[in-house]
């Protein structure tokens, strides 16, 4: 079994300095190898409008073949050093968290519905929005990453890469376990209505705009690594 952890960071490399060690760390432990991307590949253009150079993820594509199972990441996580082996569960299935609760929870089932009337309706689809920034399978689910740049073209909502790719992941009719927010912390889970604490989650997830952000990831860093 051949096990790959995938990140592409392109003009984000503060986040690294606190990602890759514990990823490292990770892959060590397990015996899994990493893949850090910094080029882009897709002819994409950046508009005022949305960063698409996110949907330079979509590279996974590219290296699904030489392995059995990846874990793509997004450059602004953490994970823990007690996260258990996540390559040990069933490689049929789709891992994520949904973020379709809480705050969240009828715009992102509006961004189900939007992307539906755009590029097609996925019957018993209503709900079950996952975040993209931390989402594992195997190579027998390449299809959904194969990047179809003319629907970039087309109304993907606001979050256009995670609402595109949930979108593929529901064609091709996967089965996806939710793991909830222990497999990707977001700060959605630190409000009220969940009041959880990020320290003690497997994966922590450091996504949006956050003027602290690198601060806040030294910060965790060093609370679970060096104390």
């Amino acid at each position: 079994m051949k096990n790959l952890i995938f990140i592409v960071s392109i003009g984000r490399d503060k986040h690294l300095q606190y990602c890759i060690p514990s990823v490292e760390l990770y892959c060590k432990k397990y015996s899994v190898d990493l893949k850090v991307i910094n080029k882009p590949f897709y002819n994409i253009p950046i508009t005022k409008e949305y960063n698409y150079i996110t949907f330079e993820k979509n590279q996974v594509y590219n290296h699904i073949q030489e392995y059995d199972r990846i874990l793509r990441l997004d450059s602004d996580t953490i994970i823990s050093p007690n996260a258990p082996n996540f390559f040990n569960l069933n490689p049929n299935k789709i891992y994520v968290t949904y973020e379709d609760v809480g705050s969240r929870k009828s715009q992102r089932i509006n961004e189900i519905a939007r992307i539906k009337k755009s590029l097609g309706d996925i019957p018993h689809w209503e709900e079950g929005y996952f975040n993209s920034g931390v989402i594992l399978f195997s190579n027998q689910h390449k299809e959904v990453f194969n990047l179809n740049l003319d629907d970039l073209k087309k109304d993907l909502g606001p979050f256009k890469e995670q609402t595109y790719l949930n979108w593929q992941v529901r064609k091709y009719d996967f089965e996806v376990v939710d793991l909830g927010k222990n497999f990707n912390h977001l700060r959605i889970f630190e409000e009220p209505w969940c009041n959880s604490n990020r320290l003690e989650a497997d994966i922590i997830h450091y996504a949006g705009p956050q003027h602290n952000k690198e601060q806040k990831m030294k910060q965790d860093y060093d609370i679970l690594y060096n104390n």
